[in-house]
């Protein structure tokens, strides 16, 4: 930050009003440094001069080279460090101007615009403490409200990765201006207490923030609100707030789709259905939405509203999609649609649990030597190749295969899980082949 010391003006004219008023700020921290500190000698008030001018002018370097001299002198006055320092700033030198606003301090500890660019100085070189804990000094010398130092200073603490000093400097800040009262000060002391160790504190701070936040920010609040409650495990109060908030924007998709997962972490199947599909009636869900919303649907017993929303999930990019609308259909009662829908994802994938699906539903459709060959082919990879083994000596049986039916059934019985059931089949098998006189 500069601070101008005013321009002397020519012989017989008088300032501009800019630079008059300049030239009193400038006038009024020369006297108040001066209370303290006494006047500039003779020389420092020249070269503070027209420093000041070259500083006005954006010749920094030419100002710091007009304050050197004096810089070294014995008696320099506390404003010849303060300009330098306001000139090293200027120069992109913060850790020579943090040097010199500390010496124009050493010789007046009140010079508040000192600390102030101290603060700056230090920020820039990274020392966020050090920032925060010079802009403190600069409220505590200031003359008048300045409250946006103690703000800065909050920010700082939150640089500095201290969450609790950025807290307990927003609460000040709060507790002394209460007539200045930004909103922006309860937002910064909502964010330092979440981010400490005890973030529950920030709860009333919170309620307050959802009511009376900005309008532009308010809604951010309000889901801020409801996901810290979720997280502090009182979810409902969490769904009741959602819901209040739904009520008050029931246009807003987002606020439906917040109410779904709460419904979802509280195993309330139908209700987080209910709301996915609110949302979807407001913009389309997204693919993850959409399979999520099917998953659902099947799960209270809806499942050709799950195939519906399943198709609307958008381009398959894999086998997983084409297992759930296919299983979706099946558990409608619609063979063919999922047949359908399992051919489709089998000439685009391979997966042996589609395929594993595909020979289920051949099986349904009583289309046994087709079954037959499907539960063959995948066996050797599917989950439960067991399994896969004994459906395709059941499928041959029933096409009247027994000799192949036989060859699998006894494939089945390498694993434990099939082995009893391949047995009983084996004994059948045996006993319809003896029938028919062919002999096992």
């Amino acid at each position: 930050m500069r601070f101008d010391i005013g321009k002397t003006p020519a012989p017989g004219r008088g300032f501009p009003a800019a630079r008059r008023v300049a030239a009193w700020l400038a006038l009024c921290l020369c006297l108040a440094v001066a209370a303290r500190a006494g006047e500039p000698g003779p020389g420092d008030l020249f070269a503070l001069t027209r420093a000041r001018e070259l500083l006005d002018a954006g010749r920094a370097q030419e100002a710091l080279e007009q304050l050197q001299p004096r810089v070294k002198g014995p008696d320099a006055h506390p404003l010849v460090f303060f300009f330098a320092g306001t000139a090293l700033l200027s120069l992109d030198r913060p850790s020579d101007a943090a040097t010199s606003f500390r010496a124009a301090l050493d010789k007046d500890p009140a010079l508040s615009p000192a600390w102030q660019n101290l603060g700056l100085a230090l920020s820039r070189t990274g020392d966020h403490s050090g920032a925060a804990l010079a802009l403190e000094k600069a409220y505590e010398t200031r003359s008048g409200e300045a409250p946006d130092l103690l703000a800065r200073a909050a920010g700082e603490w939150e640089l500095a990765g201290e969450p609790q000093d950025a807290a307990r400097t927003w609460e000040t800040l709060i507790q002394d201006q209460p007539g200045n009262m930004d909103p922006a000060w309860q937002e910064g002391l909502a964010r330092a207490l979440l981010a400490g160790p005890e973030a529950e504190k920030a709860l009333d701070v919170l309620l307050g923030l959802a009511e009376n936040a900005p309008a532009e920010r308010r809604e951010a609040w309000q889901r801020v609100l409801v996901h810290s409650l979720d997280q502090w495990g009182d979810q409902d109060r969490a769904l009741s707030l959602a819901g209040r908030f739904t009520a008050q924007d029931p246009g807003n998709p987002e606020w439906w789709r917040i109410r779904a997962r709460l419904f979802l972490e509280a195993n309330q199947g139908e209700n987080a259905l209910a709301c996915l599909l609110a949302a979807g009636f407001l913009e389309p869900l997204s693919e993850k939405e959409a399979i999520l919303a099917g998953d659902l649907a099947r799960s209270v017993g809806v499942p050709a509203l799950a195939a519906r929303l399943y198709q609307d999930a958008g381009e398959p990019d894999g086998p997983d999609l084409y297992l759930r609308l296919a299983t979706a259909w099946s558990q409608a009662r619609e063979p063919e649609e999922a047949l359908k829908w399992a051919d489709e994802g089998l000439s685009r994938f391979s997966g042996p649990r589609l395929a594993m699906m595909k020979a289920e539903l051949l099986w349904e459709l009583s289309r046994f030597p087709e079954a037959a060959r499907a539960y063959e082919a995948v066996a050797p990879d599917a989950p439960e190749p067991g399994r896969a083994w004994l459906m395709a000596a059941h499928a041959r049986f029933r096409a009247g295969d027994m000799e192949k039916a036989a060859t699998d059934a006894e494939r089945a019985l390498g694993y434990p899980g099939s082995r009893e059931d391949a047995q009983q089949l084996g004994q059948a098998l045996a006993r319809e082949i003896s029938a028919q006189g062919k002999g096992y």
